[in-house]
């Protein structure tokens, strides 16, 4: 089970491959490389706590949406972090719209894209993504998602499917929503956020 989610969450991209000028035999070693070390650290950590912390809504696009609020709340001193979200669409949605995940690690104070990547087409999302998917099915979503005011309130992130160990401490996750066909940007967000290992 373990090895099946590496696989799916620590995959890496292809065109970032590429872009490196990595022969194939290298690319082979390098993921090699990628996977034994990700299993050396899983025999230390038994686990990844998932952290929240703020949002930034940094672009939306009038055509699609008629309002889009994000926001990270708590509320109280041990209470855990919860995600709010609401938007009214103005257009249907299926695998016309495409949902775009860009892990960014915090490093030497600067936000720099990472190899953890998750692109998804709507419908394609709700059926086959285990991570966060089955989360948002409990409010409802369902495919395909008609014009109208959706709301998401205190949305957490179950770790059950969730990899047993995460690279690094503290990232920024973009959350982009595109058309699927010409890639038109239609929403990014910035999720702000922090990861903790748990020692077995």
């Amino acid at each position: 089970m373990f090895s099946k989610e590496l696989h799916y969450f620590f995959s890496i991209n292809s065109t970032w491959a590429t872009g490196c000028h990595l022969d194939k035999n290298m690319s082979k070693l390098f993921r090699g490389f990628i996977i034994y070390s990700a299993f050396a650290i899983f025999v230390t950590y038994c686990g990844v706590h998932f952290i929240p912390e703020r949002v930034k809504v940094v672009y939306i696009n009038d055509k699609y949406y008629h309002n889009y609020t994000y926001s990270v709340k708590r509320y109280g001193r041990n209470s855990s972090y919860y995600i709010n979200m609401e938007a009214t669409l103005k257009e249907e949605w299926n695998n016309n719209v495409t949902v775009n995940l860009i892990f960014n690690e915090f490093l030497h104070n600067t936000y720099r894209r990472s190899f953890i990547e998750l692109h998804h087409k709507f419908c394609d999302l709700l059926k086959d993504e285990k991570f966060y998917a089955p989360t948002i099915l409990e409010y409802g979503i369902k495919c395909p998602l008609v014009p109208g005011t959706y709301r998401l309130m205190n949305l957490t992130i179950p770790l059950a499917e969730f990899p047993s160990v995460f690279p690094f401490e503290r990232a920024r996750v973009d959350i982009e929503s595109t058309v699927s066909d010409t890639g038109e940007l239609m929403s990014k967000v910035y999720l702000y956020c922090s990861f903790k290992n748990i020692r077995a």
